[in-house]
């Protein structure tokens, strides 16, 4: 049950509950500037990790790139001249369109995307899949 008073839901609970209270948590005390504690002068060794660099190379496939990947483990497809690579999960339970999507595979499916009228969500969700370029 909730009762509305001073603008807090209060939550009533059965007796053998005790009254649930919201815990504001308090700031950390700030390290007083007069104490008077002694500063250990202690080196830490941290590692350094190696920096990769990105490459900003674009990848480009041709057609026939595309192609070879035509089985549902292994999708590829075409669309506004960007290669995908489509997840076996996408492709078998997680496609809001169902299964229709095995039509695309291996091949341009640029006008079959543009046909059923994608929303922003849908085309953010291809950009993960993206991989390359068309030749």
């Amino acid at each position: 049950m909730k009762y509305i008073e001073n603008r807090e839901i209060i939550f009533i609970m059965p007796k053998i509950y005790k009254r649930r209270v919201q815990i504001k948590r308090k700031k950390p005390s700030k390290p007083n500037k007069t104490s008077k504690t002694k500063k250990t002068n202690k080196t830490s060794k941290t590692k350094k990790t190696k920096k990769t660099k990105k490459t900003n190379q674009k990848k480009y496939y041709t057609l026939a790139d595309v192609q070879k990947h035509n089985t549902l483990r292994d999708a590829w497809t075409i669309i506004h001249n960007k290669v995908y690579h489509i997840p076996y999960q996408w492709i078998t339970v997680d496609h809001p369109g169902g299964r229709i999507i095995e039509k695309a595979i291996g091949r341009d499916a640029t006008e079959m995307f543009d046909a059923i009228g994608h929303s922003a969500i849908a085309k953010k969700k291809l950009a993960t899949f993206f991989i390359g370029y068309l030749k």
